[in-house]
């Protein structure tokens, strides 16, 4: 079997994770091939000072991994993109501007639930720029929810570079990849797997890998993600009353109703979702509904056959773009959207759209594997705090604790 391996974005903390990497991704009987597009520089949030890599750097990554292919780059191709996204943010701004300055959202009477109507509303309300303004003096303000948290919040290109970085970097290395491969892994460099020492004997380790990744063996078609990140978002609410930033609170909008499925199956444009079987019976499954709801892969590590990654991958940055306006109209219907700015709205929309099966990897096998958890997230003292206070999916890179025995901590063995 021949797989490939592509790394992408930053390479933060690549130098404690390639072991790792590299062994999680070797297959008895299967060849590996590495691919990689990397920015030339790293930081650990969008506020930090950028670090420019060396050449020096350059040539140890490439040392480690001995990619079959590989690109560095600066933010040109990222910059463009940006620039493209902000025009269409944009237009749907100046859409979603001239629906409120002729209607007004009023509460219907004839039910108990949260649902809104509009009325034509004959007199000039403010522009959305000035609507975006104003929500951050005056919690008053009637528009607030509508736009606080939304894509629509941003004044300039540049607001987009952290968030486009990735999917940008994903499309750069996806060209790379010229030959065809039963399975592709997408991987980020500041992840951690699972190795052979943490097992009493390395017969564990090979029956667990094994297990986790039965869909291989079964050269299964579809996107595979690891236990517990494949669901459905529906709704939404703000996490602050008046979306008024508490005292150490960030402000966010959250999914009103999460679900969990084990896998999504996709049928003339129609996702059926199903649950995870419980002993008293089978459960029924669930159709996704593309006008309320959101399809969910959490995008840290992602395995794919080989033709559904790069279809998925080269299509993430049209993904945005039809969820923009999918945005507009959950911000008409509802007044509020979620807060997607993490990638894995992303990655499970493009599901959808494009008619791609999906799975958990693993998932069946939970309670037979002895580690069940193969990855964790590396993070230090700089890394955006939202993962720093996370102990159950991070280890530090600048604790006194080695990696390993720190991910021993985290795990149930």
């Amino acid at each position: 079997m021949k797989l490939a391996v592509l790394l992408y974005g930053q390479p933060r903390f690549w130098e404690l994770s390639h072991e790792s990497i590299i062994q999680e991704t070797t297959f008895d009987g299967c060849s590996t091939d590495y691919y990689f597009h990397f920015w030339d520089k790293i930081a650990y949030d969008h506020s930090d000072t950028e670090y420019q890599l060396t050449d020096k750097d350059k040539s140890n990554i490439i040392n480690a991994y001995k990619p079959k292919n590989y690109s560095f780059t600066d933010y040109t191709v990222l910059e463009q993109t940006c620039e493209k996204i902000f025009e269409i943010v944009q237009t749907k701004k100046k859409e979603l501007c001239d629906f409120f300055n002729k209607n007004e959202r009023v509460a219907n009477t004839d039910t108990n639930d949260i649902l809104y109507a509009y009325k034509s509303n004959n007199k000039k309300t403010e522009t959305i720029d000035d609507i975006i303004n104003n929500v951050k003096k005056q919690h008053e303000n009637k528009h607030k929810k509508r736009f606080a948290k939304s894509i629509f919040e941003i004044t300039k290109p540049e607001n987009l570079k952290y968030y486009l970085g990735q999917f940008v970097s994903l499309q750069e290395g996806g060209k790379l990849i010229s030959e065809e491969y039963d399975y592709i892994f997408r991987i980020r460099t500041d992840l951690l797997f699972v190795t052979p020492d943490l097992y009493d004997n390395k017969k564990q380790y090979y029956t667990d890998k094994n297990l986790f990744y039965e869909k291989i063996h079964n050269k299964e078609k579809g996107i595979f993600c690891k236990y517990g990140d494949l669901q459905i978002w529906e709704g939404a609410y703000s996490n602050q009353q008046w979306n008024i930033p508490q005292t150490g609170q960030t402000l966010s909008h959250q999914p009103i109703t999460v679900t969990n499925y084990s896998n999504f199956t996709c049928n003339n444009g129609e996702v059926q979702a199903n649950l995870r079987p419980l002993s008293e019976g089978i459960l029924k499954p669930n159709i996704y509904n593309l006008k309320t709801q959101y399809l969910h892969m959490k995008d840290w590590y992602i395995l794919g056959s080989g033709d559904e990654l790069l279809l998925s991958i080269k299509n993430y940055i049209n993904t945005i773009i039809a969820m923009i306006e999918k945005s507009k109209q959950f911000l008409i219907t509802a007044g509020i959207d979620n807060d997607w700015g993490a990638g894995e709205l992303i990655c499970g929309e493009v599901l959808g759209l494009h008619s791609i099966n999906a799975a958990e990897l693993g998932y069946e096998y939970l309670e037979k594997m002895i580690i069940p958890d193969r990855l964790l997230k590396i993070a230090n003292k700089h890394t955006k705090q939202n993962i720093l206070g996370r102990e159950h999916v991070r280890v530090l890179a600048d604790s006194n604790i080695p990696l390993k025995e720190q991910y021993k901590k985290n795990i149930t063995i």
